[in-house]
This record gives C-alpha cells, structure tokens and sequence, in this order.
C-alpha cells in the first residue's frame, strides 16, 4: 500500500496518466499470424489437390478361362455300346481327331455287318417300282387320251345319227300329213260322189273307184303313221346310243383314272420309302463312323470316367475329361460395390496368387 503511494506520488499530473498507460501496452501481432498460416494451410492443400494420386482397392478372384471352348469339358459318346478298346491314359495329350476309346454295337437292330448292303438291295427294288409306277402312269395317260378321241368320234358319229333320225322323223311327220289330207280329201270327194249318185250325177262305178281310192288313200296313212312311229323309235334308239357311248366312256374313263391315281399312290409310296431307306443307310454310315470316339479339339486327357474292357455306356454318357491346350485365361475378379466407381478400364492390376 505504501508503494502505491509513493508511485502515485511520483506522478504530478495525473493528466499524463493515459499517455503513460498506452506506452506500458504490448502490440497484438496474432491476428496476422493466424491470417498466414491460414493462407499457407491453404495453399498446401491446393498443391495437393494437383499432385499425383494413387488408391489400392483389395480384392479376390479366381483365374478362369475367358472363352468357353478353353473350360474343362468332358467328351460324350453319341451312341450306346460296348468298351472295346482305349487308345488314351490320363494326363496324355491329344489332337483334335485323335482316337480316345472304340466301342461296338449292343443294340440288335445294327448287329448285321451286311445291313448297309441288304438296305441298298431294298433301295434299288424301291426305285425300280417307282420307275414301273411311273411307266404306268405313262400307260395311262395315253390310254385316257385313246379314250378321249374314241369317244370324240363315236360321240360325232352318234350326234350325227341322231340328226339324221331327227330328219327322218321330220320328213315323215310332212309326209303323214301329207296323206292326211289326201285322205280327207279323198273322204270329201267320195261324200259329194254319193251325193251326186243320189241325185242321178255319177254312175255305180264311179262311187266305187271313189271308194277305192279312199280306202287307198287310209292305207296310205296307216303306213305312214307305222312309218313315222319307226323314225321316233330309231330317234330314241339313236338318243339312248348317244348316252350308252357317254355311260360307256365314263365309265372307261374312270377305270383309267382309278388306274392313274393307284400308279401315282405307288409312286408316292415307292418314293417315301426310297427316302426312308437312304435315311436308314445315312444313320447307319454316320452311326458306324461314331462307334470311335475322338477329341473334339487339342488338350489333355485329364481324367477317364470310365473303366475297363467291355463295359456298356449309355447314350450321351461322359467317358472322359478334357482340358484345352492352350486356353485364353483371365483373371475374375469380385471387388466391393462402393470401389466399383474407382475402377476404370485403364487401371493397373497387381495380382498375387
């Protein structure tokens, strides 16, 4: 307390109080060096913004064939049938049409070695009743066109006779008429004679000549209506000929085209089994050429699935595995699904096995 007091006591003007205070006080420099390292913090970090980065992302995988046809396969024989002979061991390599294992027929229906031969004689009976049935096609196409103009001339023929009777039946219906009217005026004639004869006019003989040629003159019609009921019965005779000689060609006709349509029917019958017989012969050629089985392509035998001498396989059953030669391989890889925005197609890969 007495220091206080002495010190105010050295001050004689307290006026020059607040210049004495300002004098005693420190500089504030802090703010500005906060402001430079602020500006150096940011600067570094933009710098780092341009520099060269790099990011690993892990992950696992496995290494696969890239195309299919480098896989491991396993060969399949086509047909069923008896292990007769293996041509491979494991782990040899093999050619594409290299022999793999032999088999023989089980099935009965392949078990004639002469059955391509006894087919082919089939074959060539088929085809020479197909070339018969096409002779007789032929036969009977002439024979329906004989039919044709034989019926175009009897139908002319018969035509023209029924014609001819027509006019025949025309000539006597005048002709009957005709006398007709000869007869009654014959019949007049004779009523005004024996009139005339009543009255004195014409003599006996006179009405008997008249009577004579009346009676001749109803003969004269009796014959003619006989003879104009012959022309209607040689009409209608010569009608009913026309239809026989139609009904007879019809007839014929369909007799020849019955006969066509059973030389086109065997043809077509010869024709489908001609086709199933050389189907027959083509399965059995392809069926023997796989009684071996070869390697579908270059590789390594990796594994037999079968055993032994005489085993039966079935159709379409595994006998052993292939690995491919010389496959493309590739690297499958399974990364997470937040880096999956990260990878581009240009990205190193470092793998480690």
């Amino acid at each position: 307390m007495g220091k206080i007091s002495n010190n105010l006591a050295q001050i004689k003007n307290w006026e020059e109080l607040s210049t004495h205070a300002n004098s005693r006080i420190i500089d504030a420099k802090g703010s500005k060096r906060l402001g430079k390292v602020a500006l150096f913090v940011l600067v570094f970090f933009i710098i780092l913004l341009f520099l060269p980065y790099r990011q690993t992302i892990p992950g696992r995988g496995t290494v696969t064939a890239l195309r299919p046809e480098d896989r491991p396969q396993t060969v399949q024989n086509q047909i069923g049938g008896r292990i007769e002979h293996w041509a491979v061991r494991e782990g040899q390599e093999v050619k594409k049409g290299d022999t793999i294992l032999v088999i023989s027929e089980t099935s009965q229906s392949y078990f004639d070695p002469e059955l391509p031969t006894r087919l082919n004689e089939q074959l060539d009976a088929k085809r020479g009743s197909e070339t018969a049935a096409a002779q007789k096609m032929d036969a009977t196409r002439s024979q329906i066109d004989a039919l044709s103009d034989g019926l175009r001339f009897q139908m002319k023929a018969a035509e023209n006779k029924v014609l001819q009777a027509r006019n025949y039946l025309s000539i006597d219906s005048a002709d009957l008429l005709a006398v007709q009217k000869f007869y009654e005026t014959a019949k007049a004639r004779l009523e005004r004679y024996e009139a005339g004869y009543k009255n004195g006019l014409f003599s006996l003989t006179d009405i008997e000549t008249r009577r004579l040629k009346l009676q001749e003159d109803n003969a004269k019609v009796i014959s003619q209506q006989n003879k104009l009921g012959n022309s209607r019965q040689n009409l209608l005779n010569s009608i009913i000929e026309l239809d026989n000689i139609r009904a007879k060609y019809q007839e014929s006709l369909a007799k020849a085209q019955s006969d066509m349509s059973s030389a086109i029917s065997s043809r077509a019958s010869a024709q489908g089994e001609i086709a199933k017989l050389r189907n027959d012969i083509s399965n059995i050629n392809v069926r023997r050429s796989l009684y071996v089985v070869r390697a579908p392509q270059n590789g390594y035998v990796v594994k037999t699935l079968k055993a032994g001498i005489g085993e039966n396989i079935e159709e379409g059953e595994s006998v052993a595995t292939l690995q491919p030669k010389s496959p493309m391989v590739a690297a499958e890889l399974y990364v997470s699904a937040m880096d999956v925005p990260l990878i581009l197609d240009t990205s190193n890969v470092r793998l480690q096995f």
